[in-house]
């Protein structure tokens, strides 16, 4: 066996033990939000997509502006764009 053969059957292995790993530890509604984002993927879901995180960042925008005006100082977000 060469190392390109071992390297490429552990990786293979490897590979299929996250795959078990995930089916195995998945319920249903992680599977139905797994459906759900890929069919998310069309064209149209694609543009809602960016039109709601344009409006997310928007809102982040106007609330860090509102703070400042008050004279306060906004956290940092948790989750970023």
């Amino acid at each position: 066996m060469s190392a390109d053969n071992a390297i490429l059957i552990f990786m293979s292995l490897g590979l299929a033990a996250v795959f078990l790993g995930l089916v195995i530890g998945m319920d249903k509604e992680d599977a139905d939000q797994i459906i759900e984002n890929i069919t998310g993927l069309t064209p149209g879901g694609k543009r809602a997509a960016k039109i709601q995180k344009l409006n997310d960042m928007t809102q982040l925008a106007d609330q860090a502006i509102k703070a400042r005006d008050m004279g306060e100082r906004m956290p940092p977000p948790l989750q970023r764009y």
